[in-house]
């Protein structure tokens, strides 16, 4: 893993403790008989020995300090090579989009369920979400790879992939698999195509705090339209799906000085252009809504009724009352289906202005007069739009949200360039756009569930 930069210690990357969890948790969960134990067999086997208790902070880790009796002897027989291979297909297999790594039982346990299991334990609060959740055995509130990155946790599953392979076609030595030519086949393995990817899901707070994960889809669909207008991108709605799409947000005003403000929800109709590079007030205090004082700014839906505009305090839920024993539940039950599309928008980038963004992000943050990220990202593209220059309509891209896992909130954006022949000016582009990291960020901000 070190070879190949999976684990460092640093940055978004694999602690040595994280890497050797898996290990163990390989080794607890063999096909043949298992190498090692889980904690809860070394705990029942203690007490059934007679061994002293001992709890530490209420946990019982009397098999710990005395566990002379907890060495049991393995049946396995299978050879070095086999349980290598063995843990790359192990790794390689693993879903950390769906599921949680628990060490305690050696279990692979869905999302949904074990946060919902967590927040009955004071470990909650202190519990760190992320895009690959290995719980620690013995301190239950602390998730070992909650430094790793969601591109770490795809690169690591090719990387096991392409071990395995390597092994499958006849003996490879340890030493072998630590070479160059598998990370040179990696990297030739994940170029050519020019779609970029994103991938937005649902986290721990939100799994309990939602009523259903199509819920938290309906507001990830406004949310980029949000971001599209604040990006100043022109853009044209090809699709949304129905029922996101009867979920009325306001969408940050254009114009600070305009009586309309433009709805994503009234755009279902594909017929619609959206320019919001028209008429745009480049002034720093104007904020994501338009206004100064965004609880004042409402819209109306069809029906009528006012809507709120969107910030942390209308789109955060209230926490629920109670939860469902099935995290899916009553009209949310058609979520279940995978890979179907909710979003998908043609945009048209007028300007440059992503190739200034580190250039005008210090004073951006500065000017804005609310920090929150669509605010934000308004005045870095207010600041940078007169500096920019013109785009070529090579670079329209199309913008595409789908469905992976409707029962855990597992979305994928896929933004898709129209014409080919520019993969690097058109991956420079939506990587300054919708980079992973920062798309999460913006999503937990305004859906998480206000902690305070």
């Amino acid at each position: 893993m070190r070879s190949h930069f999976l684990l460092t210690g640093r940055g978004n990357t694999l602690t040595s403790y994280a890497a050797s969890m898996l290990v163990v948790c390989w080794l607890q969960r063999c096909a043949r008989p298992p190498v090692l134990p889980t904690p809860e067999q070394m705990m029942a086997r203690h007490a059934e020995s007679g061994g002293e208790t001992c709890e530490v902070e209420g946990r019982e880790c009397g098999y710990i300090v005395k566990g002379e009796p907890c060495k049991v002897p393995t049946e396995n027989r299978q050879t070095l090579a086999e349980l290598v291979r063995g843990f790359f297909d192990f790794c390689a297999s693993l879903n950390f989009d769906t599921h949680v790594v628990c060490l305690r039982t050696a279990e692979l346990v869905e999302r949904g369920v074990f946060y919902k299991e967590l927040r009955k334990t004071p470990e909650w609060k202190h519990f760190r979400d992320g895009p690959m959740v290995i719980q620690d055995p013995l301190n239950l509130g602390h998730n070992v790879a909650a430094s790793a990155s969601l591109e770490l946790a795809q690169k690591l599953a090719a990387s096991c992939a392409l071990a395995a392979e390597d092994m499958a076609g006849g003996p490879v030595g340890v030493a072998d698999l630590l070479q160059a030519p598998l990370a040179k086949r990696l990297v030739e393995r994940s170029v050519g195509s020019d779609v970029h990817r994103a991938r937005i899901r649902m986290s721990g707070p939100e799994l309990v705090h939602y009523p259903s994960a199509l819920v938290w889809a309906r507001e990830v669909c406004s949310i980029l339209l949000q971001l599209l207008i604040a990006y100043r991108i022109d853009y044209k709605v090809a699709y949304r799906e129905k029922e996101a799409a009867s979920t009325p947000i306001a969408d940050p005003s254009p114009n600070a000085n305009s009586s309309t403000n433009v709805n994503p929800s009234l755009i279902a109709d594909s017929s619609c252009n959206v320019n919001p590079s028209t008429n745009m007030d480049p002034s720093p205090n104007v904020g994501p809504l338009g206004n100064a004082n965004p609880s004042t700014n409402t819209e109306s839906s069809p029906n009528g009724d006012e809507v709120a505009p969107l910030d942390s305090s209308t789109v955060r839920p209230a926490p629920a009352s109670g939860i469902a024993n099935d995290f899916v539940s009553d009209d949310a039950a058609s979520t279940r289906s995978r890979g179907r599309t909710l979003l998908v928008v043609e945009c048209h980038p007028i300007k440059r202005t992503w190739t200034l963004r580190r250039r005008v992000s210090v004073e951006a943050r500065a000017k804005a007069f609310d920090p929150d990220p669509l605010t934000v990202e308004k005045t870095m593209s207010d600041l940078s739009w007169d500096l920019a220059d013109q785009v070529d309509k090579a670079l329209d891209f199309e913008l595409r949200l789908t469905e992976l896992d409707g029962q855990n909130g597992l979305l994928a954006l896929d933004v898709t360039p129209e014409k080919r022949g520019y993969s690097h000016t058109f991956r420079t582009m939506a990587q300054a756009f919708f980079d992973q990291k920062a798309l999460s960020q913006l999503v937990r901000f305004y859906t998480l569930p206000d902690q305070s």
